[in-house]
């Protein structure tokens, strides 16, 4: 298996281990202490309906304040495996009526369900998110247990027979991440629909790499190759 990246050395120093309840619940009781807003952002939380019969969905919305004209918008899905996580937690990195997505900005996405029942990942050089963490953020988000024949495409986006149709891609994703293989195959299978899709991968870096060594040079390379993406196809 891969080494390390140079600049995530310290990573072996960082205890594996697998989520669960308990884990779960401590993690959700700790105190996420955040920058102040700068003042020329405006952040809004509201809650939109849920499907029929399902509970709302709390949103956080950021907007320049003086923004005067329409201008690209950026939905963005926190991480957590299904089971942690909240909009703040990803504040120092960053919309209603119908809109067409114009873009997918993929990073080290979760999509397959099916990756638990695979027996030939070595979880030794693995961080951050384990197999059987893996297992558990599935079957709490599917209610059930994942790798069934019944899992809808909508809860697991590797499921979905056709991509055609879907907006151009970008994926980022180290060589120790879990999600590593999934992520190449959904690429190759966006490509093969006719969806351009853009991969970046990064040797040596395990899942979350960017959020434990946010100082490091392969981060900030990673942030910028993001940043790069989103200009291009929002912008132009």
């Amino acid at each position: 298996m891969t080494a390390f990246h140079p600049d995530l050395q310290a990573a072996r120093y960082i205890p594996r281990y697998t989520m669960g309840p308990r884990l779960t619940r401590l993690m959700r009781s700790g105190e996420l202490r955040l920058p102040p807003v700068p003042d020329d952002v405006i952040v809004e939380d509201v809650a939109v309906p849920g499907s029929d019969g399902e509970p709302q969905v709390s949103l956080r919305i950021y907007q320049p304040r003086e923004l005067a004209t329409p201008a690209p918008a950026l939905f963005w899905t926190h991480g957590g495996g299904f089971i942690q996580g909240s909009p703040s937690q990803d504040e120092v990195a960053i919309m209603r009526d119908e809109v067409r997505p114009a873009f997918q900005l993929l990073v080290y996405p979760m999509l397959d369900d099916r990756t638990v029942l695979r027996t030939d990942i070595d979880p030794k050089k693995l961080r951050m998110w384990s197999p059987g963490s893996n297992r558990f953020g599935w079957a709490s988000y599917l209610g059930g247990q994942p790798g069934s024949a019944d899992v809808s495409p909508y809860a697991a986006p590797a499921r979905r027979d056709d991509l055609s149709g879907l907006p151009p891609a970008w994926i980022g994703v180290g060589t120790l991440d879990l999600f590593h293989d999934e992520d190449l195959v959904y690429a190759r299978r966006l490509e093969s629909a006719g969806v351009p899709c853009e991969v970046h991968i990064v040797e040596g870096a395990f899942h979350g790499f960017d959020a434990v060594f946010r100082k490091a040079g392969v981060t900030r390379a990673f942030w910028e190759e993001q940043a790069r993406a989103l200009r291009a196809a929002l912008l132009g």
